[in-house]
C-alpha cells in the first residue's frame, strides 16, 4: 500500500505539474496561440515531453504495482486473483507496463525530434490499449464467460482460498476420526 501511495502522489504531482508548467510557458510567450495551430518552442517542448515521459514511468510503476494487488482482489467469489484477474488483468497490467515504458521512451525520444504526432500516437494508442485490454475485455470475460459457468471456472481459486484459510487458522493439521 505504501508504494502504491507513493506512485499515486508522484503520478498526481506530475500532472500538476505538467498543468502549471504549460500555463506559465503560455503566459511567457514559449507557448504561442496561432491561427492554425499552437507553437511551442524547442526547449519547452523538451521540458513538457520530460514530465510527460515521467508520467509515463509513474504509470508504469502503478500498472506493475496493481499486478501485484491482485492477490487481494475483491473481484470474484472469494478474497484473491480469481479466473477474470488471473486470464484478463494480469496480461493486461503486463501489456500496459511495456506499453507506458515505450510512451516514456517515446517522449524523451521527442526531446530530439521535431513535432507532436509520435508522441500524439504513442500516447493515444497507450489510452486506447488501456481502456480496451483494461476495462472493457476484463468485463465482457466476466459477464460472458466466468459468470455462466462461475462454479467451475472459479473452483480453484477458491480451493485455494480455503486451503489458504485453513493453513492461516491452523486447521490443516485437524485429523479426522469416524465414530461409531
Amino acid at each position: 500500500p505504501f508504494l502504491s501511495f507513493v506512485v499515486t502522489f508522484m503520478l498526481v504531482t506530475l500532472f500538476i505539474v505538467l498543468l502549471v508548467t504549460t500555463v506559465f510557458h503560455y503566459l511567457n510567450g514559449g507557448i504561442r496561440a496561432t491561427k492554425a495551430r499552437p507553437r511551442v518552442s524547442p526547449r519547452v517542448k523538451a521540458h513538457l515531453s520530460v514530465i510527460g515521459a515521467g508520467i509515463a514511468l509513474m504509470k508504469a510503476a502503478g500498472y506493475l504495482i496493481a499486478k501485484w494487488e491482485l492477490v487481494n482482489s475483491t473481484n470474484g467469489y472469494v478474497q484473491g486473483a480469481g479466473y477474470t484477474d488471473v486470464h484478463a488483468r494480469m496480461p493486461a497490467q503486463t501489456i500496459l507496463f511495456w506499453l507506458s515504458l515505450a510512451a516514456a521512451v517515446i517522449l524523451l525520444a521527442n526531446v530530439r525530434s521535431r513535432g507532436w504526432s509520435l508522441p500524439a500516437v504513442a500516447v493515444g494508442l497507450w489510452l486506447f490499449v488501456a481502456l480496451v485490454i483494461g476495462v472493457l475485455y476484463p468485463t465482457i470475460l466476466q459477464a460472458l464467460k466466468v459468470s455462466p459457468a462461475q462454479a467451475t471456472l472459479e473452483r480453484p481459486y477458491i480451493q485455494r482460498n480455503i486451503t489458504a484459510t485453513r493453513a492461516a487458522f491452523g486447521l490443516d493439521q485437524v485429523n479426522y476420526h469416524s465414530f461409531a
